[in-house]
């Protein structure tokens, strides 16, 4: 028998086993290969979605809930011919029908609000028709016109929440009554993917709801003027010449930290978020002849009985030689609750713990000295501003988020110090002993003041630049595209 008769042989008499290993091999193929097949189009379609919520951006500099100048972006234009960038105000919000209308009343909670100018359309595959947008004008990413139920002219209500620069937890930090603002806009446009209706940050396969709002218009509803939190740009400079322009042309003061000079000839180094940050602080300090300060608020300053509440302080520029457990007091006090040089105060005040309550504290200090009135005028003006404090008339009318007597509020004595003296600090305690009892997580200093015979304005914040690195104050850009091709893949 040949061998070829023997194999055919073979092959008939087991024909049932061999036609299972054949459709065996035929099904593990075509999963195979919708496998393959389907592992492509999920591929196609992440990357698809990661170039429709980017369009033509590369890269982003995102400080998220802090502030910084909108003239960012045009610093780096104007220091790197390359670079076309574009500075955003990013906001959380609500958007709702309004009621009346002709269709269902719809309400989305959470809604992306984004305030641009027209040269953010410049990173859109496809430009809206026009980019401008009117005061009260929106567009409207598709998702969110489609949750909505609106269209192009069709009216739509928007919350917008507002920021204050100093954090709304912070000790000292105004506690408005309403944080948010509403307005009634008109849909101008609903964007498409392409026109960059679903620009995101975040590498999420669902579309965010987006509303974009012109710049300024935000800026003034969220009492936010001249500021943005994001900057993007595209891949013509590269990361690396991004963030090599930022270096070579950031200021203290497009990230809120200004330098001012007083006549007595004191420069010091403040923020507007109050409290400077550990960074800032670390560059202040290693200049010569630092004098750190820290302004706070303490509950009560009193003696044998007598007390006055809801007292300004300072810590810091005392008197050469005072020790940790003395304090300087100024007359009023003194005469207020009969206190001389040697007394034993009791300062009662509020200290947040970890949990972001407040627990009251109490300190004995003895009185190192009495100074008049003129004498504090100095710290009364280069005291920092506290929203809902420093700007208001009267005591009773304090509004922060520390807890309050309101029968203390309406002290007549300590009202009428306020009309006169305003913030002047009643009592003066040593930089250490005022950080033990007043510093907080969200800083220990309020200002670092110098002599303006050894600095003037412009090589104070020149050498406080000198210590400073632009990604340690987060401004720095991070590959935004190569982060999301990275996701997809």
């Amino acid at each position: 028998m040949s061998a070829l008769r023997l194999i055919l042989r073979s092959v008939a008499y087991h024909r049932r086993m061999h036609a299972g290993l054949l459709l065996g091999t035929l099904l593990a193929c075509a999963i195979l290969t919708g496998a393959l097949v389907m592992g492509d189009s999920v591929n196609q379609t992440l990357h698809d979605i990661a170039v429709a919520r980017l369009g033509g951006i590369a890269h982003a500099l995102d400080r998220g809930g802090r502030f910084f100048s909108d003239t960012l972006s045009a610093g780096l234009i104007a220091k790197d011919a390359r670079i076309h960038a574009a500075s955003l105000l990013t906001l959380n919000g609500m958007a709702a029908t309004p009621p009346g209308g002709k269709g269902p009343q719809n309400q989305l909670n959470r809604v992306q609000v984004l305030g641009v100018q027209p040269d953010f359309w410049l990173f859109a595959n496809t430009h809206p028709a026009d980019t401008k947008l009117g005061r009260q004008e929106v567009f409207l990413g598709e998702r969110t016109a489609a949750a909505l139920g609106v269209h192009a002219g069709d009216d739509v209500s928007l919350r917008v929440a507002k920021h204050a620069l100093m954090p709304q937890d912070a000790p000292l930090s105004a506690r408005g009554k309403d944080n948010t603002v509403e307005s009634l806009v008109t849909v101008k446009a609903v964007l498409s993917d392409v026109q960059l209706g679903r620009f995101s940050l975040a590498a999420n396969q669902t579309a965010p709801y987006n509303v974009f709002v012109d710049r300024a218009w935000l800026q003034e509803q969220a009492d936010l003027a001249g500021l943005a939190n994001l900057v993007v740009a595209d891949e013509c400079a590269g990361l690396d010449g991004l963030n090599a322009a930022i270096d070579q042309s950031w200021t203290l003061e497009q990230i809120g930290l200004r330098v001012r000079s007083h006549p007595s000839g004191l420069v010091q180094i403040e923020s507007e978020r109050v409290y400077l940050d550990d960074e800032t602080v670390g560059a202040a300090m290693e200049l010569p002849n630092p004098q750190p300060t820290l302004t706070y608020l303490v509950n009560s300053i009193g003696k044998d009985g007598k007390s006055t509440p809801y007292s300004f302080v300072e810590a810091g520029p005392g008197p050469a030689g005072m020790r940790d457990d003395q304090v300087v007091i100024n007359q009023w006090v003194a005469d207020q609750i009969g206190a001389v040089p040697g007394d034993t105060l009791n300062l009662a005040y509020f200290q947040l713990s970890p949990s972001n309550s407040f627990v009251e504290q109490h300190r004995d200090v003895t009185v190192h000295s009495v100074v008049p009135m003129d004498a504090m005028l100095l710290e009364r003006e280069l005291a920092p501003r506290f929203a809902g404090l420093s700007d208001v008339e009267n005591c009773r009318d304090w509004d922060i988020g520390m807890p309050m007597d309101k029968t203390l509020l309406a002290d007549k004595a300590n009202e009428d110090y306020w009309k006169q003296y305003g913030q002047t600090p009643k009592l003066i305690a040593t930089f250490k002993a005022g950080k033990e009892m007043w510093g907080n997580r969200f800083g220990d200093l309020t200002a670092v003041r110098f002599d303006g015979r050894r600095h003037t304005l412009p090589s104070l914040e020149t050498a406080i630049l000198a210590h400073l690195r632009p990604a340690s104050m987060g401004l720095s850009f991070v590959p935004l595209r190569r982060q999301a091709q990275a996701a997809a893949e």
